[in-house]
């Protein structure tokens, strides 16, 4: 639940970065939130009127519009991307393709590191050691520091 009301908290923040876990926890109960609301606005509307829970969902709808796209922003910049990208939700005929597109990038892992929007939210590695050097991945052995030595290491 911090995930969700840190999307609150940071309703108007277009800075920084956020994690997938705040975004999508932020966007799934918002979600669920409103669906159930329109669910109970057209159960308890008739032909001749309209329930006074539907404007109730609209109403919560809107307010959160605007902490929707600064999350969408933030998660944007958690992955390296500009934040202008949410524009392109706006381009008519081509806000289809644009969100599909959006929904690959918010899919996408943070950077490990810290980029030019900010430090990682995971924490973790901040992007001090750029030489790679001690550094391993999936396709390198473990480095040994001078005097230590590993399993990987001995092998070599």
């Amino acid at each position: 639940m911090d995930n969700y009301m840190q999307g609150w908290k940071r309703a108007f923040d277009f800075q920084g970065r956020s994690a997938r876990s705040e975004y999508w926890t932020f966007v799934l109960v918002n979600f669920v939130a409103f669906m159930g609301l329109f669910l109970v606005a057209a159960v308890t509307s008739s032909a001749d009127s309209i329930s006074p829970v539907f404007f109730v969902a609209w109403a919560m709808n809107l307010a959160a519009l605007v902490p929707s796209l600064s999350a969408g922003v933030r998660r944007l910049h958690d992955t390296g991307k500009s934040g202008m990208w949410m524009l392109t939700l706006f381009i008519p005929f081509l806000n289809a393709i644009a969100a599909v597109a959006l929904l690959v990038m918010f899919c996408m892992d943070s950077q490990p590191h810290a980029n030019k929007f900010g430090p990682s939210p995971k924490g973790g590695f901040d992007g001090a050691n750029t030489s790679g050097e001690g550094m391993s991945n999936a396709f390198s052995r473990p480095v040994a520091d001078e005097g230590e030595s590993t399993e990987f290491a001995k092998s070599a």
